[in-house]
Formats: C-alpha cells, structure tokens, sequence
C-alpha cells in the first residue's frame, strides 16, 4: 500500500469514527515509523504537525518510546543551548 493510500485509508477510518489512538495502532502495526505516523495522522486527521506528535508520541501505542523519546529530545536541546553559549 503507498504513503497516499495509507492516509486515505485511516482518513476514512477516521471520518467512520474510529479513534485516532486506533489509527495510530494500525500504522505501527503496519511498519509505520513514528514519524510517518505523525505525517500519516496530520494529514487523515486534518491536525496540524504539532498536535499529530503530540498525539503520537504520547499514545498509548507508542509509550514503549515515550522516556528513551523524551530523554533524546532533552539531550538535543541541551546541545543547542551549549552551542549557544560557546558563540
């Protein structure tokens, strides 16, 4: 199945009413990354980005991620702001 056919796949699931933390669970179950999970939902859903990871990163489908996730962001963000401060 192609990327477009993914979304309009859980595009129809969602307008039927099927929860978006069930969509989420079909992506990872079909070998979706999270981040094309997050494109996938953004796009079906009609969210923006920001709220599609939000809803990926925190569901329950992917809360195996959630600490190694959140950890690697904190990292990258310290990072940043030590290259900031040796400017």
């Amino acid at each position: 199945m192609s990327s477009g056919d993914i979304i309009l796949e859980c595009k129809r699931r969602y307008q039927a009413g099927e929860e978006i933390e069930s969509l989420i669970r079909y992506l990872r179950s079909s070998g979706h990354s999270k981040i094309e999970s997050i494109a996938t939902i953004a796009k079906a859903c009609g969210v923006g980005l920001g709220a599609a990871k939000e809803l990926v990163h925190r569901s329950a489908t992917w809360q195996d991620r959630l600490e190694s996730d959140d950890k690697f962001h904190a990292n990258v963000a310290e990072a940043i702001d030590r290259m900031k401060a040796d400017d």
